[in-house]
């Protein structure tokens, strides 16, 4: 089966075609059929190149675990990378050609390598594309519902944070449907949130600006949201840089103790970062790591992280959990009275 054929002009401008088949065969002879629209139109081949199998490009592909290209498998180190470039940058003994995908190829190493030498990289979040302004055109509220998605991390006025944005089959540097919001803790009713970039495929470096003009500190919890139509579309972003924040999204789990013991893990990171505010001096109304949020089916909770600390009164980290899942469960319940009485 072909896996995909595009049209491609060579640097002398004459037009060709580029096949490639999804598996390699084994063969003495192939035909090769042509199709024209019109009959009286005439279409001649000059030449064709059929090219040996090679590994190197499933090699280089299995150096990833993601579809994305923004993990490394654990084994592959400098040794492996240089060992493939070396195959690739060698000719074939035959024609004196290179691979006819040599300069795709060189991009996923250059990218593997670019991981393995930033290590310290935070852990690939999965944009959810069913959260979509665009989704929501049948309501008949008066503000729109909220498509903010956690990052996870915080950060002031005058930083630049750092993305990497995956999405399966773009080339690097493709423009998305996702965009960046900072907000600001403790804002103004109309200046708490602010658009500071729209993501592109690959590295993104984003200056953060406050939406606040007012604040002594100026910055906050950041937040991603997708625009494009509901679930068409597929993103992984990267985290390289901000300081994290506790987040607690309750939709991963499927079971009640499945989301139980995502309740535990969050109060035992929550316990660790108000500890940990509390070691140095800071302004609980305004310090941009003083936030944390909680996630459920209906609803987004961004609060102080140390009013959501003290009021979990359980005496240990497996009460308080159960505490806090038993008062979201509350909040769903809640929200679907209301859409049970009023509707959309």
């Amino acid at each position: 089966k072909v896996e995909y054929m595009s049209k491609k002009i060579d640097k002398n401008g004459n037009i060709y075609y580029d096949v490639k088949l999804q598996e390699p065969v084994t063969t003495d002879t192939f035909q090769l059929n042509i199709g024209i629209w019109y009959p009286d139109q005439k279409v001649a081949i000059s030449e064709i190149k059929v090219y040996e199998y090679d590994s190197i490009e499933d090699d280089v592909e299995a150096l990833f675990t993601d579809d994305m290209h923004l993990e490394l498998n654990p084994n592959v180190n400098e040794d492996t990378l240089k060992a493939l470039e070396d195959r690739l940058n060698t000719p074939d003994e035959v024609s004196g050609e290179y691979h006819p995908y040599k300069d795709s190829i060189q991009l996923d190493i250059d990218a593997a390598r670019k991981l393995l030498n930033q290590q310290g990289l935070g852990d690939v979040i999965k944009v959810n594309t069913s959260i979509t302004s665009k989704a929501d055109g049948y309501t008949t509220f008066a503000l729109p519902l909220s498509d903010l998605q956690p990052l996870g991390i915080s950060a002031t006025e005058g930083e630049t944070i750092t993305l990497y944005v995956g999405k399966s089959g773009a080339a690097d540097g493709t423009a998305t449907n996702l965009k960046v919001y900072a907000t600001q803790v403790h804002g103004e009713s109309d200046k708490w949130v602010t658009e500071v970039a729209t993501l592109k495929t690959g590295k993104n470096d984003i200056a953060i600006t406050s939406p606040s003009t007012t604040a002594n500190e100026r910055g906050g919890a950041l937040y991603i949201a997708y625009t494009g139509n509901k679930n068409a579309e597929e993103y992984s972003i990267r985290i390289g840089n901000g300081n994290s924040i506790p987040v607690l999204d309750i939709t991963k789990g499927k079971t009640r103790e499945d989301k139980l013991a995502l309740a535990k893990t969050y109060v035992e990171k929550l316990e660790k970062h108000v500890n940990s505010l509390e070691e140095h001096e800071y302004d609980p109304k305004s310090c941009s790591l003083n936030v944390t949020d909680i996630v459920m089916d209906t609803v987004m909770y961004s609060f102080p992280a140390t009013q959501v600390y003290s009021a979990l009164k359980g005496s240990s980290i497996d009460e308080k959990a159960e505490q806090l899942l038993t008062s979201m469960e509350a909040m769903e319940q809640e929200v679907d009275l209301f859409y049970q009485h009023k509707g959309f």
